[in-house]
């Protein structure tokens, strides 16, 4: 089932970032939401290959803006589920609407700041960010690295303008 986010995120590391993608930042790239997820397009098929998050798997995707590569994962998670995470509620909100117009049923969106935020201990078998974590600092991928389940499977894919892809596992 698509679940509405929540609305504002606590004044943390990025309450400038989240002024501007929750304002004309976002508004650009909900505009061109489509532009930028064909740009993006090698890129994903990559990106989806490194990550291989399977049928069971529960995916995190961390600066998710529009939701592409969330609904990417709930399609490959059929029996698990994907939580996009982004600061903007309103490229969360274009996200939603086209989960639910793709009849994604697994696929849930939070707005909150990642680096923060406290997600479940070991809850998720796998983190992606397409490309929000190129903005972290190392204590907040430590924090990401916690809420992955503590099994063979449980990783991190991640791809930035700083890095091609960086892969963490969990046990």
């Amino acid at each position: 089932m698509v679940m509405p986010g929540r609305r504002g995120i606590q004044a943390g590391a990025n309450a400038e970032q989240a002024a501007q993608w929750d304002g004309p930042a976002g508004e650009h790239r909900i505009r061109h939401a489509g532009v930028f997820d064909a740009e993006a397009g090698l890129l994903n098929g990559r990106f989806r290959a490194a990550a291989g998050a399977g049928p069971r798997d529960r995916v995190l995707d961390i600066g998710c803006g529009t939701g592409q590569s969330t609904r990417d994962a709930a399609r490959a998670a059929v029996a698990g589920s994907a939580l996009g995470v982004d600061l903007s509620e309103r490229m969360l909100e274009h996200a939603r609407r086209l989960s639910a117009g793709e009849g994604l049923r697994n696929v849930t969106f939070l707005q909150a700041d990642a680096q923060v935020h406290r997600f479940a201990a070991a809850h998720f078998d796998l983190c992606i960010s397409r490309f929000g974590a190129m903005f972290f600092a190392g204590p907040a991928l430590l924090r990401l690295r916690a809420a992955l389940a503590a099994h063979d499977t449980g990783n991190g894919v991640f791809f930035g303008a700083r890095s091609w892809i960086i892969t963490a596992r969990r046990g």
